[in-house]
């Protein structure tokens, strides 16, 4: 199961539909890879999630939104930790790391 325009995605910072398209187009290619490959089932590691927290985290501490009450770093829910839900660094960098990620499965366990 693939999640679109989820959490730390670019989300609430980009238009709808072109976050969705590339999104889209990353979880056919990995279908279609896992297929090529004889495989079906792939998993982030926890490394990856941890390493993607970091960088989502680093990139927004670069702008004013952890300084802000905004629903955009879950300010909004009372006792939810504050964390960018967003991620900050612009289409171009996200595309580029999620492709990156599909290069030999880096962050994924794949069977």
């Amino acid at each position: 199961m693939f999640f679109l325009y989820g959490a730390q995605g670019p989300t609430a910072f980009s238009n709808g539909p072109t976050c969705v398209e590339v999104q889209g187009d990353w979880i056919v290619d990995a279908i279609a890879t896992l297929q090529k490959t004889g495989k079906q089932t792939i998993e982030p590691t926890k490394d990856a999630e941890t390493g993607w927290h970091k960088l989502v985290t680093e990139l927004s501490d670069k702008t004013l939104f952890p300084g802000t009450e905004s629903w955009y770093m879950g300010a909004n829910i009372p006792g939810k930790p504050r964390e960018q839900l967003n991620f900050p660094g612009g289409f171009p960098m996200y595309e580029k790391e999620c492709r990156n990620a599909l290069d030999g499965w880096k962050g994924f366990v794949v069977a």
